[in-house]
């Protein structure tokens, strides 16, 4: 049976990549491909797209950035107004599916579906949490609206859970959250992992040779790719590689990744003294990723807070490297189960020192490229999971 899918986002893949994106991308694309009717609604982040065009047999709705500030109360309702405005525009006659993957577009688009309408929420950061996480900095007035942010976020997101029908979560730790913020049962979650194209994402058989095709420095490189937010841990894994590089000096450190904090993160690195062994890629294209992934010597996952699955460490080990990443969120279930060892004592600077340091001087255990590629294959194939996802939306599980 074709069914209408409806799939609210925090923003397109293409426009703004990122793990809840690029989940979201994946099960559009795939619904297409099955013959069902597939419509994306997201924020146009990037600036001049068009209202309503089509892309692979999706149809691709875009509303422009509300104007207020990101602390001003009327920005929320502003997505959620903007979101049950284009989906009144242009569908006519009945919603299957709505599966939601960001709480403002959820919401919005909540309002211009049918109670008939199947709902599917998936959780992938708590929305309260997240932003609380985005400001940890914050003080005073900015404290303050924060606050009332974070409060106003998880009234809606607990009125979105008591309508929803399935709610997916991709860790247990999301799960452990779900249960403290809103008291939701355990047994009202379904939990699916993310997933990797592990055609895409494959070891290389010259590492070396892919390292001079991007311009990387010679000698051992360590990758990372973030946002530039706070919660990412990059000012922390700046000041490690600092003081781990005083004993490992042909190590180079090459960040992946935009936003608001790259000046800052850039003068720190100048400040340490080492802005000549760091290199700042930017956005990394789609094209261009595999290859990252695949000519570092290592993976660095430095997260201070809130990792609700770490999507990014299953690429990696897809592409045949390590991942040295902190104890935080869900990445203990992702990267602790290949190698607990690879993991750091805990957040902080001298822990993130300690484990890379041990790494650089060849005390942590290795693992074959092609023995790390095969655990994503064997758990978090995008073919077995993916179907799993989809199976739940449309309510056929197996």
């Amino acid at each position: 049976m074709r069914r209408r899918v409806v799939i609210p986002m925090l923003g397109l893949q293409s426009d703004a990549p990122g793990g809840s994106a690029r989940i979201a991308w994946d099960e559009a694309m795939q619904l297409a491909r099955l013959g069902h009717d597939v419509w994306v609604v997201a924020p146009d982040v990037v600036g001049g797209a068009p209202e309503r065009e089509e892309h692979d047999g999706i149809h691709i709705l875009r509303y422009s950035l509300p104007d207020h500030a990101p602390m001003n109360p009327r920005r929320a309702s502003a997505h959620q107004k903007a979101t049950e405005r284009l989906l009144r525009t242009h569908l006519t006659g009945t919603t299957h599916v709505l599966h939601g993957h960001a709480p403002l577009q959820y919401a919005g688009a909540l309002a211009a579906v049918s109670p008939q309408t199947r709902l599917v929420y998936t959780v992938h950061s708590p929305a309260a949490l997240e932003a609380l996480a985005s400001a940890p900095e914050a003080r005073g007035l900015a404290r303050l609206l924060v606050r009332a942010q974070a409060a106003m976020l998880r009234r809606l997101e607990r009125t979105l859970l008591e309508r929803t029908q399935v709610i997916h979560v991709l860790s247990a730790y999301t799960e452990r959250l779900l249960v403290e913020e809103h008291a939701l049962a355990p047994e009202r979650m379904t939990r699916i992992p993310g997933w990797v194209d592990t055609d895409r994402f494959r070891p290389a058989t010259d590492r070396a040779g892919l390292q001079r095709s991007l311009g990387w420095p010679e000698g051992r490189v360590l990758f990372t790719l973030r946002r530039l937010v706070p919660r990412m841990g990059l000012d922390r894994l700046l000041h490690a590689f600092c003081e781990a590089r005083k004993s490992a000096s042909d190590v180079s450190l090459v960040i992946a990744g935009d936003g608001a904090l790259r000046a800052s993160l850039e003068s720190l690195a100048s400040d340490l003294g080492f802005a000549g062994s760091v290199r700042f890629e930017g956005r990394a294209s789609d094209e261009a990723l595999p290859q990252m992934y695949a000519a570092a010597d290592a993976f660095v996952l430095p997260t201070a807070a809130l990792e609700c699955f770490g999507l990014i460490a299953l690429e990696a080990f897809a592409s045949g490297r390590p991942v040295l990443a902190t104890p935080v969120g869900a990445i203990p279930e992702v990267v602790g189960a290949v190698e607990p060892l690879w993991l750091a004592e805990n957040s902080s600077v001298a822990a993130l020192t300690r484990l890379l340091s041990d790494w650089l001087a060849g005390r942590l255990p290795g693992r074959a490229p092609a023995d790390l590629h095969a655990v994503v294959v064997r758990d978090y194939s995008q073919e077995r999971r993916l179907s799993e996802l989809i199976g739940i939306a449309l309510g056929e599980e197996s």
